[in-house]
């Protein structure tokens, strides 16, 4: 059987219709059936999922790239403290240096007077009699350690030495003649884990106590 196709140029028309169109049904009323092709092939669906071991390789992988970010979170976080430590450290140690440094520049002779003490406390401190009292320096008593440091680029060690040590300033205190009596000592305390540093700050008028001496006898 031929069909006549005969149609809008371009436009490709379905033998079925080309059948109406030959046979009359394109006059006018008469509607044009509607023709529906389909794919012998779209009704089986291709369906892809992933298996088992593809489910357990993903799942691994994942937990190695966490764990991994962790090690470097830790990482991170560890440095930082320590850098943050070592800040506050080195801060405070500059301020205790900075205050050491003031007391040493107002130091002031003792005009004279000596100390009369020959021996404080012997477990700790021992201190020979007519000595001058604007300073004192003396070994730490405590049975402390001393601290050896390594010196960079050198096989040889530095051993740094505890030491308690007082100075004595004069100023004037509300208008009278006063006598400053400064020092700094390393003490456990309760602990022996823990060596703070304390700083001894006292003072007493020079017309009531000429002899700054009570000062040191205080502070030893």
């Amino acid at each position: 059987m031929k069909l006549h196709i005969a149609d809008a140029p371009g436009r490709a028309v379905s033998p079925l219709t080309a059948a109406h169109l030959q046979a009359g049904d394109g006059a006018h009323g008469v509607t044009r059936p509607t023709v529906i092709f389909r794919n012998p092939h779209s009704a089986l669906r291709i369906r892809s999922a992933f298996s088992l071991v593809e489910v357990l390789v993903v799942i691994t992988l994942l937990s190695l790239i966490v764990l991994a970010l962790m090690a470097v979170f830790n990482s991170a976080q560890t440095a930082f403290r320590a850098s943050v430590t070592q800040t506050d450290v080195l801060g405070g140690g500059r301020a205790t240096m900075d205050m050491m440094t003031a007391d040493l520049r107002q130091m002031a002779p003792s005009l004279g007077y000596s100390n009369s003490l020959v021996q404080f406390r012997p477990t700790f401190f021992y201190c020979n009699s007519n000595n001058p009292v604007n300073f004192y320096a003396g070994t730490n008593k405590y049975g402390l350690q001393p601290l050896v440091q390594s010196l960079p680029g050198s096989a040889a060690q530095r051993t740094n030495v505890l030491e308690n040590f007082f100075i004595l300033s004069r100023g004037n205190l509300n208008g009278s003649p006063t006598w400053f009596g400064t020092g700094y000592v390393v003490w456990p305390g309760a602990t022996n884990s823990l060596y703070p540093l304390y700083r001894f700050y006292m003072t007493t008028n020079v017309e009531a106590s000429p002899n700054p001496a009570a000062l040191l006898n205080i502070f030893m």
